[in-house]
């Protein structure tokens, strides 16, 4: 898995992690702190969050707030997670 790109406001403390390229076709809400947008072959194109309190997740809690989550976007949010905290702490 690789970062494309990142956008991150620390005023508003959110951030954006985009995973794949071209348009995103359906979000998939983990819980009220994240979203993963994907693309309409189902591939995953990014992932949100909406606070920085967001960014401390595992596995395990990542299915307890959606049991409908895919390995690979379990996978995504996990990964991303983890860019958006090098970011911050750079």
């Amino acid at each position: 898995m690789k970062v494309l790109n990142m956008t991150i406001d620390l005023e508003l403390e959110l951030s954006y992690v985009y995973l794949g390229s071209g348009k995103f076709e359906k979000t998939i809400t983990v819980n009220d702190s994240i979203n993963i947008d994907l693309k309409a072959d189902g591939e995953i194109f990014g992932v949100e969050f909406l606070s920085f309190g967001s960014l401390e997740n595992s596995k395990e809690s990542l299915l307890s707030d959606n049991e409908d989550l895919r390995d690979d976007e379990i996978e995504a949010v996990l990964f991303a997670q983890v860019k958006v905290r090098e970011r911050l702490a750079n």
